[in-house]
């Protein structure tokens, strides 16, 4: 009985005390005080177990506290380099210059929209049904095809997302089907 209840060597001076215990009748103070240290150990292994569960859930909300203040740093810093994007695309369509400093604006517009890219930039699709999430409408063009109705006709300033979230939504204007349009009289 007595190797039942300990882990390690025996220890004779404490297996002679059980055994006078035993004798004296003790034995239920043996087994209560073993119940108390096995109800304690067991409340330490709950709060160990807690402290882990509380570690782990600590690791991973900083983790996506670290990840989360990396992309809103990164959104900053595109939505500022955007007007150079923007101001490139105006100097190429610029003729003032020559046809030499068109290509060399147009060789580092490249440049810079490669490198935008490299930290997840895409331009924002401009083509098809207008959707208020991507685009901004700045105008309508009437339309006579009913099919271009609501339908994206000219994009003004494209738009750009990072990270499939829309930084700024295109500029665009916009198709309106009228009957007046399709060349009925009124």
């Amino acid at each position: 009985m007595v190797k039942d209840m300990e882990e390690g060597p025996v220890n004779e001076g404490a297996l002679g005390e059980v055994e006078d215990m035993e004798r004296g009748g003790d034995l239920a103070v043996l087994r209560e005080q073993l119940a108390q240290l096995e109800d304690e150990r067991n409340a330490l292994r709950e709060e160990v177990a807690r402290a882990r569960a509380d570690f782990y859930n600590f690791r991973q909300r900083s983790e996506r506290e670290g990840l989360r203040q990396r992309e809103l740093a990164a959104e900053r810093a595109v939505t500022l380099l955007l007007p150079v994007l923007d101001n490139l695309d105006r100097a190429m369509e610029s003729s003032g210059g020559g046809e030499g400093l068109r290509q060399g604006v147009a060789m580092v517009r490249r440049l810079f929209f490669e490198a935008l890219q490299e930290l997840g930039v895409s331009l924002v699709e401009a083509e098809g049904a207008f959707d208020p999430a991507r685009h901004d409408a700045v105008g309508t063009v009437p339309v006579k095809d009913p099919a271009q109705d609501h339908q994206v006709i000219d994009v003004v300033r494209p738009g750009y997302a990072l990270g499939g979230r829309v930084l700024r939504p295109a500029m665009v204007r916009v198709g309106a089907h009228t009957p007046a349009s399709d060349g009925g009289s009124r």
